[in-house]
């Protein structure tokens, strides 16, 4: 519509208006404020050259759909008019058109919605019927929704930040890779660089080796491949994810093998010799696509590994893997649920992951996983970190109630192995970003 303009004969019903919607510039007036021609001081904005989309009724209100925002939209017919959509019946019947009424039932034509002599019709992208008397014209006013600019900026803005982080994330775990688009990399690597990581496609760590830039690659992938899952509202528990999610959870884990005999095996008495002897067993139960069985067997050349899980398609993933491993030979994967487990062989070391477990059957479980170890043997306990920031223990609960596992705490997963009968038990430190992790020995 054009200011200056007023009405015109047109046909609004089909969508091809020729003066339809041409308004008088004293016609309109925003947030309750008197209309002025254009140029006049203290005139609101104008609504030049719009179409504006807003459905009426006959109680004379409706939302005006994204034409004004924040204000208000008033328009005042000087003469009845039935409105409808084409090919539809009409829903009022006392309107007139060449001094007859209208009969109720009558298919709308595109005619009658078609802004003639001195109405006021402006364009509709949804119609509905609207009745007004020839005797008493009624001021009707259109409010628009809030704009979210408005009522919410400081959501806007946690938004923008957790949009940064995510591309971040996705920028490390392709350098990290170092298989994408030359150009795309590139990029990539100065986003990591001005947020402090100097890279190179492919070698993140100084040192590192091309395992542990996959590992990278992966740690950073995983919580993407998760997150964009629960976004979808279709995939809201662990046996749901893709298989791309579940690779990239395994082999994010798979780092925590060598982590493992950096940190915590030192201050684990003769552990270290005992892996390091033929005949060593370790359970890993919740084993998952086998990655970290995988990882431990390749960190201890002597270590056979016994992988438990009770889903199909992970355990699937994990014999692939195995196979196309270099320590095929001494890893080795069964469906069986750790609540019932039971094993006559023993097992220097056993790894339970509590987010990845349901409480009942980590509460079966353990005591069984307690009565495989060896004398001497240990149980190594993954949970989460709790008694950080608000926003961080809620994450951590968010990510446990979708991984289908429990929540564990230390005290509690001291609790845990306390009542399964080992002792030495005890957390051990673990890096920002990393599970907690709580250690336990069966008597000798």
């Amino acid at each position: 519509m054009r200011p200056g303009d007023r009405c015109g004969v047109g046909n609004a019903g089909d969508r091809r208006a020729e003066g339809a919607g041409h308004v008088h510039p004293g016609s309109f007036g925003v947030g309750g404020r008197t209309a002025r021609a254009p140029g006049e001081p203290g005139c609101p904005a104008q609504l030049t050259g719009q179409r504006l989309p807003f459905g009426m009724n006959s109680f004379g209100g409706a939302a005006v759909s994204g034409a004004v925002s924040g204000g208000e939209l008033t328009v005042q017919p000087a003469d009845p008019a039935t409105i409808g959509i084409a090919g539809r019946v009409v829903q009022q019947r006392p309107g007139v058109r060449g001094g007859q009424p209208w009969p109720a039932g009558r298919e709308v034509e595109g005619r009658d919605v078609a802004a003639r002599g001195d109405r006021t019709i402006c364009s509709f992208l949804v119609y509905a019927s609207w009745l007004q008397t020839r005797r008493r014209p009624v001021m009707t006013t259109f409010r628009s929704p809030a704009s979210v600019l408005t009522v919410a900026p400081d959501l806007l803005a946690a938004i923008a930040a957790w949009d940064q982080a995510a591309w971040s994330l996705a920028a490390l775990a392709l350098v990290a890779a170092g298989n994408g688009p030359p150009d795309i990399t590139a990029e990539a690597r100065q986003l990591l660089s001005v947020c402090g990581i100097t890279a190179a496609p492919g070698q993140l760590v100084p040192g590192g080796d091309t395992t542990t830039a996959k590992q990278i690659a992966s740690q950073a992938a995983a919580p993407l491949h998760q997150a964009a899952a629960l976004a979808s509202g279709r995939v809201v528990s662990w046996t749901a994810q893709s298989d791309e999610a579940l690779l990239a959870q395994g082999k994010a884990s798979a780092i925590g093998a060598r982590a493992f005999a950096e940190r915590f095996l030192p201050a684990m008495g003769d552990l270290a010799s005992r892996l390091a002897a033929p005949g060593a067993r370790m359970l890993d139960a919740g084993t998952g696509v086998a990655a970290l069985a995988i990882a431990f067997a390749q960190v201890f050349p002597q270590l056979h590994v016994l992988g438990i899980d009770v889903l199909d398609r992970p355990l699937e993933l994990a014999r692939q893997n195995i196979a196309a491993s270099d320590v095929a030979a001494r890893v080795t994967v069964r469906k069986q649920d750790v609540a019932g487990f039971a094993d006559d062989t023993g097992f220097d070391l056993a790894y339970l992951p509590a987010p990845f477990v349901p409480r009942p059957a980590l509460q079966a479980g353990l005591p069984r996983i307690a009565a495989a170890l060896r004398p001497g043997g240990w149980v190594f306990v993954a949970h989460g970190k709790f008694g950080g920031t608000p926003a961080e223990d809620a994450l951590t609960r968010l990510k446990t109630l979708v991984y289908g596992g429990t929540p564990l705490d230390e005290a509690e997963a001291s609790g845990q192995l306390r009542g399964a009968g080992l002792t030495s038990v005890r957390p051990v430190p673990t890096p920002e970003g990393a599970p907690g992790i709580t250690i336990g020995q069966k008597p000798a």
